[in-house]
């Protein structure tokens, strides 16, 4: 996860860029410019120059700990623990190991307990509670703010042979490319033994 939006080698430029924006620095930037002319001078270029200066100095701290609080905050969510698929026994046996968001690959497959953060954009493959034939709820405020449980469900075929496609390695997922579309998610599931479609219609 990465929420940051400068290099070390591009933070300067974009950020003295951005205070250029704002209608104070311009103006304080153009009343230098004048007081720097003789003829129309009313005060010295270095006394003009001192505000607009202190004003682009405290954009560019705000923005330098906004960027810095963006990092922490990356820093802390990718540091969390999470359960990945590391091997599939002869047996149909999943062995998860546990490890970190920030090592988190696409094709992984994840546990997530109840209550659990969801770390990445995910398929929901398995319900582990059989009575719920495959639904499962999630909470989108993260992303938009609802607190409303979300609906979900895992493909009936996948829900009661996993463990067997895992085991034969059968199964392929076929997704389209990230776009802003949040509520609109549709990927093809593809088994040796099957091909049917999953429209979840809304992206985790």
């Amino acid at each position: 996860m990465k929420s940051t939006r400068y290099t070390p080698l591009t933070f300067f430029p974009i950020a003295l860029f951005l205070q250029y924006k704002k209608v104070v620095v311009c103006f304080f930037t153009f009343n230098t410019i004048v007081q720097a002319i003789p003829a129309v001078s009313t005060n010295t270029p270095l006394a003009s120059a001192i505000p607009v200066l202190f004003v682009i100095f405290l954009g560019i701290i705000k923005e330098a700990y906004l960027e810095y609080k963006r990092w922490k905050d990356d820093k802390t969510q990718n540091q969390r623990a999470c359960f990945i698929l590391d091997s599939v026994s002869e047996n149909g046996g999943l062995q998860f190991r546990e490890d970190t968001v920030q090592n988190i690959r696409v094709g992984d497959i994840l546990r997530l307990p109840d209550d659990s953060y969801v770390p990445a954009d995910c398929i929901l493959l398995r319900q582990a509670t059989a009575q719920d034939a495959g639904q499962a709820f999630t909470q989108t405020d993260a992303l938009d703010g609802e607190r409303v449980l979300r609906s979900k469900l895992s493909n009936r075929s996948v829900q009661s042979n996993l463990d067997k496609i895992l085991c034969d390695n059968d199964l392929r997922l076929l997704v389209p490319r990230p776009t802003p579309e949040v509520y609109d998610f549709k990927a093809t599931i593809e088994l040796d033994f099957k091909s049917s479609t999953s429209a979840d219609n809304q992206s985790e």
